[in-house]
């Protein structure tokens, strides 16, 4: 027990490091007081497993096992006062400022903080496998800012956004037993009752990591005769480049119900934490398509920086298609713009083979993201 309360108390100290480091303390190493513009405005927790979608496509505890990331933004037009200058000018930069002083974007901007946890198939194997994907932990902090054009046309606060955001996201993190993956699995299958894990010994070392991610969407609505679009089309393009994941990816939307009004959710790999307009009581389903070009994944052809744990002999696929369904439910319960909604998601996501190995290639993985969003 004297371990674990060790590890985690040093899982928490650099954990808080991370936060401050990418969102807190950049400047002169004193936090600036932050003014009422850059006051909080929403809140958004995502957790993944593929035990969610155990029941519907069966085995779970395999490949990509866990994630969760905590995002904390603000509000629009602002740039909080407690980044330093030459990180804050970048951001205003992406205003786009024309010589008549107008901005072509407005921009938003947040924190963020997270974990991801991957696993070979077989849990109770304390040997390497040479033959399935590594075991790893990535916890990771970082900060994200966000860019929507203005509509010249609409004279009204709430419509003069378009239908495009654009999201660029900087993370550093590290990897190996300091990323609590192991003993996260391990309390949570102590407290369920179930398999624990044999193998963590063979997960790839600790080290830091870096990663800078891309989104680009943009959508085609359809309103109905009631003015109100209840079936629209969105595509999506961006990619991720770092020392973990490399790759570049694209694909569409559609959704179908009542008032698309916001941006459809969507996984933890994409970043964003904006909508198109205001919250809205919505519900809605949705169905995306995404098809990823993968360079590198860590977790699968092993580690840029160092030598691998053990002996793969795996190799990502350059192709990865995946497929996902899913519901949102809006609530709108304040017209005050600082505090406007909550939003509940639920992704289920099919995901094409990931690696090839001298066995073959590896089966279509299932997993869901929960997706929980407040005071947007």
């Amino acid at each position: 027990m004297g371990g674990y309360m060790k590890f985690w108390k040093v899982s928490g100290q650099l954990l808080v490091l991370l936060w401050m480091c990418c969102g807190t303390v950049w400047a002169d190493g004193t936090p600036k007081p932050s003014d009422e513009c850059a006051a909080e405005s929403g809140k958004h927790l995502l957790w993944e497993n593929d035990v969610l979608t155990g029941k519907l496509f069966g085995r779970s505890d395999k490949w990509y096992t866990n994630g969760f990331k905590y995002y904390n933004s603000y509000q629009k037009d602002c740039v909080p006062k407690y980044l330093p200058n030459f990180l804050s000018g970048q951001i205003e930069r992406l205003r786009d400022i024309q010589p008549n002083g107008e901005d072509t974007y407005t921009i938003q901007t947040g924190n963020v903080i997270g974990q991801l946890m991957f696993t070979p198939k077989n849990l109770t194997v304390a040997t390497p496998q040479p033959m399935d994907r590594f075991w790893g932990g990535w916890l990771y902090a970082g900060i994200v800012a966000q860019r929507q054009p203005y509509d010249k046309r609409q004279q009204s606060a709430k419509q003069r956004n378009k239908d495009e955001l654009e999201t660029l996201e900087l993370d550093v993190g590290v990897t190996g037993p300091i990323s609590g993956a192991e003993q996260l699995q391990r309390v949570i299958h102590a407290a369920s009752n179930s398999t624990m894990p044999s193998g963590w010994g063979n997960q790839i070392k600790a080290e830091p990591g870096v990663q800078l991610s891309y989104s680009h969407i943009k959508r085609w609505k359809y309103p109905s005769n009631d003015g109100q679009s209840h079936l629209d089309f969105s595509g999506h393009y961006g990619g991720a480049v770092g020392t973990l994941f490399d790759y570049v990816n694209g694909g569409f939307t559609v959704r179908f119900g009542s008032k698309l009004t916001d941006e459809a959710p969507n996984a933890i790999e994409s970043p964003s934490i904006g909508q198109f307009k205001e919250t809205d009581n919505a519900a809605y389903l949705l169905a995306r398509l995404d098809i990823k070009g993968v360079l590198h994944n860590t977790f699968i052809d092993g580690s840029l920086l160092r030598r691998d744990p053990h002996v793969s002999y795996l190799s990502s696929k350059q192709i990865v298609p995946q497929l996902t369904f899913g519901g949102v439910l809006g609530l709108k319960y304040n017209d005050d713009l600082k505090k406007d909604g909550a939003r509940l998601s639920l992704l289920i996501h099919r995901r094409g083979s990931e690696f090839r190995s001298p066995a073959g290639s590896a089966a279509i993985f299932n997993f869901a993201t929960l997706n929980f969003e407040w005071d947007l």
